[in-house]
């Protein structure tokens, strides 16, 4: 028997793999253009937040703070941990494995 590990969701995976593809230099706008460009989800701001909150949380990314130089907002960049990279290439695997002898099925036009 297989102990359970705690798993990523679809939304979770895309946004580590949007986060990752821009190399720490993440902001909750261009993680949302990057969801948007190459996920086809369209988020708003909250939703974007909300989820990348909780990854932050679980240990899967580091924020740091960017000041802003005119006085305005704060930027936070959002960058993958050792255990985020480790939580999606173990994702990443568990789908390759549940893929594999199907790839004629799911790669036909």
């Amino acid at each position: 028997m297989t102990t359970r590990k705690a798993t990523l969701g679809e939304l979770e995976t895309l946004m580590l793999l949007a986060v990752l593809r821009l190399e720490d230099r993440g902001s909750v706008r261009s993680v949302r253009v990057e969801m948007a460009e190459r996920g086809g989800r369209e988020l708003s701001r909250g939703a974007t937040y909300a989820t990348l909150t909780r990854l932050e949380r679980k240990g899967y990314l580091r924020v740091h703070r960017d000041e802003s130089q005119d006085g305005g907002r704060a930027t936070h960049r959002f960058g993958l941990t050792d255990e985020g990279l480790e939580a999606l290439r173990s994702a990443q695997r568990t789908l390759a494995r549940m893929r594999d002898g199907l790839e004629s099925i799911l790669d036909a036009p």
